[in-house]
C-alpha cells in the first residue's frame, strides 16, 4: 500500500521496496487530489509487481523529485540558487511535474510555456518571453545535471527543441536591452512616498539611493554582509557574485557616497541590508506606480548608477571593477556615448 502524505496543501504518494528489511527502489509523486495520489501508488505498485524495480531504477524519477535532488546538489556545493529556486517554484506548478523526466516530451514543454506566457499559472500574471526562456533554461540545466550528478535519465534536447520552437513562435525570447534612465527627482518622490505609509517596513529611499551609489546586482547588496565591509578600505566583500563559468569572491572598491549611505545604516544583524530582494521590488514597484512613475524596474538603478560612473570619467576597467562586469561587449550600453560625444574629444 502506497504512503500518502500532506505536504502544503497537497498530497505525496510515495512507494518503497524493501529487500530483506532494506528500502532498495522508492519513487514519490505529488498530487491536488488525494485520490489521484492513492491511484498512482497503486498503479506505481501493480507495475512494479510485473515488471520489477529495477527496470524502473533509471527512468522512473519525477520531474519534480530531480527538482528536489539537484536544489539540495546545489546547497550542498554552496551555489548561488535564489534565482534559481524561484525558476523552479514556478515550474512546479507544471503538469509535467510528475511526469518521469525522461519521459518528458518537446510539446509538454511547449505547452506549459504557452499557459506561463499568457498568465494561467502561478499566478495569474502575464509572463515575458525573455522571462519564459529563463526558466527554460533553468530546466535545461536540470535536464543536462540529470543523468551526471543524480544518476537519472533526461533528455536536455528535449528542452532544446521547446526552447527553439517556442523562439521561433516569440513565446520565449532573450531579453531586450533597458535603456531607461533614472532621475533623482523621481526617487525622492518614490521615496517620500513610501516613507509616508504608515510603518514603512523597508528603507526604500535608502536602497534606491544605495543601488544607485553601488550599481551591483541587487541579490549581491541585499545579502551583503556587516564582517566583509571594510570602512578604512573603503571596501566590501562580496561572495559568490554572477559569473558565466564560476562563482567567485570579489573585493570591491565602495565609492564615497555609497559608503556615506552604508555608514548611516542601523546594524540590524548580520545583513547590512536584511531585506529580501523580491520585498523591495514590489515595494518600489508599488510606490512607483502610486507616484504615477511608469516603466522603472529595480534593475534600472543599477543601469543609472553604472552610467553615473561613466558621467564622472571613470576609465572602463575602474567601473567593471566597481560594477562586476567582465566585458566591455557587456558594459558598453551604459556609456550612452553618440558620435558628437567622440569627435568631441578630437
Amino acid at each position: 500500500m502506497p504512503t500518502i502524505r500532506t505536504r502544503n496543501g497537497k498530497f505525496q504518494a510515495q512507494v518503497r521496496v524493501k529487500h530483506d528489511g532494506v528500502i532498495v527502489h522508492q519513487e514519490s509523486a505529488t498530487f491536488d487530489d488525494y485520490k489521484k495520489a492513492m491511484r498512482w501508488g497503486l498503479n506505481l505498485e501493480d507495475k512494479i509487481a510485473k515488471e520489477g524495480y529495477a527496470a524502473r531504477k533509471q527512468d522512473s524519477v519525477s520531474v519534480g523529485d530531480l527538482m528536489t535532488k539537484h536544489e539540495r546538489y546545489l546547497t550542498k556545493l554552496g551555489k548561488p540558487t535564489i534565482a534559481i529556486f524561484g525558476r523552479y517554484k514556478n515550474l512546479r506548478n507544471a503538469k509535467f511535474i510528475t511526469k518521469s523526466a525522461a519521459k518528458v516530451t518537446s510539446s509538454d514543454l511547449i505547452e506549459w510555456a504557452a499557459n506561463f506566457r499568457q498568465g494561467k499559472y502561478p499566478e495569474g500574471k502575464a509572463r515575458s518571453p525573455a522571462t519564459v526562456l529563463l526558466h527554460l533554461m533553468a530546466l535545461s540545466a536540470l535536464f543536462r545535471s540529470g543523468p551526471v550528478a543524480h544518476g537519472v535519465q533526461s533528455d536536455v534536447r528535449v528542452v532544446a527543441a521547446a526552447i527553439n520552437h517556442l523562439k521561433q513562435l516569440g513565446v520565449a525570447s532573450v531579453s531586450t536591452e533597458r535603456t531607461r534612465r533614472v532621475r533623482d527627482e523621481e526617487i525622492d518622490k518614490i521615496a517620500n512616498y513610501h516613507a509616508g505609509l504608515m510603518e514603512p517596513e523597508i528603507p526604500l529611499g535608502t536602497i534606491m539611493r544605495l543601488l544607485v551609489a553601488l550599481p551591483r546586482r541587487r541579490t549581491e547588496m541585499l545579502t551583503a554582509r556587516w564582517e566583509n565591509y571594510d570602512p578604512v578600505a573603503h571596501t566590501l566583500k562580496l561572495v559568490d557574485t554572477k559569473n558565466p563559468t564560476k562563482p567567485r569572491t570579489e573585493i570591491v572598491p565602495v565609492p564615497p557616497l555609497a559608503q556615506s549611505i552604508i555608514d548611516a545604516l542601523p546594524r540590524k544583524g548580520a545583513l547590512i541590508l536584511p531585506y529580501k530582494p523580491a520585498s523591495v521590488s514590489s515595494a518600489m514597484s508599488r510606490a512607483a506606480t502610486m507616484c504615477g512613475i511608469e516603466g522603472l524596474h529595480l534593475h534600472d538603478l543599477r543601469h543609472e548608477g553604472i552610467s553615473r560612473l561613466f558621467s564622472l570619467g571613470l576609465r572602463i576597467e575602474h567601473v567593471a571593477e566597481i560594477s562586476g562586469h567582465l566585458s566591455w561587449a557587456t558594459l558598453k550600453r551604459y556609456t550612452h556615448l553618440t558620435a558628437k560625444d567622440v569627435l568631441d574629444q578630437f
